[in-house]
Parts: structure tokens; C-alpha cells; sequence
């Protein structure tokens, strides 16, 4: 084969290459992109979130609703690793709760979907802040979620319809759950995420 040939095919395999990657990238579905700015009501308008903001950096996402977080404290006191589940709201599952058997557990749909959009917005080694709720039954700390930015992540999921808003009874009467709501009301009329029919 001449050094003409070689160079020919190894263009030719370079190009397949490069346009199987961009079909790729062309086929994710657009709820991986961040939402518009505009999505959040006007900061005035918004419920916001009681309480003081503790520091943490994100360590690692385990599913649409669960970070694994190092709480940073004030500088004084060593970082602390802790389970943050995102207060009110659920994704569907993707791990069994824990207790359940895993042998007749099956993936949710739309629960991978779920979990890459709360990576999206919180990536692992982000610095996030956590304003505090409470501690639910499994120990995990209960928390609302501001990024960098300080945007609601908690509302931002709900948004994408890839969460509900989780209300239960000592939240019911929460600002931020109406917020929620509301949110989930208007991801369901769009057909978002898991409200497409």
C-alpha cells in the first residue's frame, strides 16, 4: 500500500471517529443542558429557605436526591463527611431504600436522568451551601441546596421534571414546598422530564 493509501485510511477512520462523537454528543437530551436563568421567579417573589447556610463541597452525587457532602464548618473545626438528602423533593429510585431487599429491586425510570442533572448542577468537588432542615429517619441531614449562584438546586430539579415535590406531614405548610409545587405544576404542563407523555 503506498504512504498515500496509509494516510487516506487513517483519515478516514479519524473522521468516522469524529462524527460518531459528534452524533453522540447531538442525541443527549436537551434536560442536560442548564436551565435558563429566567426558569426562577424573581428573588423577591420566591419563598426563600429558613435558616443559616453551613458550607459543604460536594464529595459525591449517589442519586437525584442524595449528595454525599463534606461539611466545612467555619474553619476551625476538621470538615466533616455527611449524607445530604435535598429536602422536599423525590427522584425516582435508583439504589433500594435502605433495609429493602436488593434482589427484587428494578431502576426507576428517569432515575440516571435524575442523578446526571443533580451532577450537573453540583458537581463532585463543588462548593455548595446547605441551609438546614432537620435530620430524616435514616440519619441523613435534610437540607435545601443553594449553588454558587444562589439558585434553589432543590427547585431547579423540580423544574426539569425530573423530581417531585415531597410533601409530607411536618412540611406541609413550608413556603418553599408551595414553591415546589407550583414548579412541579408547571414541569408536569410542559411535559418535562418524567411528566412526557
Amino acid at each position: 500500500m503506498s504512504s498515500r493509501g496509509k494516510i487516506s485510511s487513517k483519515a478516514s477512520v479519524l473522521l468516522a471517529c469524529a462524527a460518531a462523537l459528534v452524533a453522540l454528543l447531538l442525541s443527549q437530551p436537551a434536560y442536560r443542558q442548564r436551565p435558563p436563568r429566567t426558569s426562577q421567579p424573581h428573588p423577591q417573589q420566591a419563598a426563600k429557605p429558613s435558616g443559616s447556610g453551613t458550607r459543604a463541597r460536594v464529595v459525591k452525587v449517589i442519586d437525584g436526591d442524595t449528595l454525599q457532602v463534606l461539611i466545612l464548618g467555619d474553619g476551625a473545626a476538621e470538615p466533616v463527611k455527611d449524607t445530604l438528602r435535598v429536602y422536599g423533593i423525590n427522584t425516582p429510585e435508583l439504589h433500594p431504600r435502605p433495609g429493602a431487599p436488593r434482589e427484587s429491586f428494578v431502576v426507576e425510570p428517569f432515575a440516571r436522568e435524575a442523578q446526571e442533572y443533580l451532577a450537573l448542577l453540583c458537581p463532585v468537588g463543588s462548593e455548595i451551601t446547605i441551609v438546614e432542615k432537620n435530620r430524616d429517619r435514616y440519619g441523613r441531614l435534610l437540607g435545601v441546596v443553594l449553588l454558587g449562584d444562589g439558585r434553589d438546586a432543590n427547585r431547579l430539579m423540580v423544574e426539569s421534571g425530573l423530581a417531585r415535590a415531597y410533601v409530607l406531614r411536618d412540611n406541609k405548610n413550608d413556603p418553599l414546598l408551595k414553591e415546589y409545587l407550583k414548579a412541579q405544576a408547571e414541569a408536569e404542563a410542559a411535559q418535562r422530564g418524567q411528566w412526557k407523555k
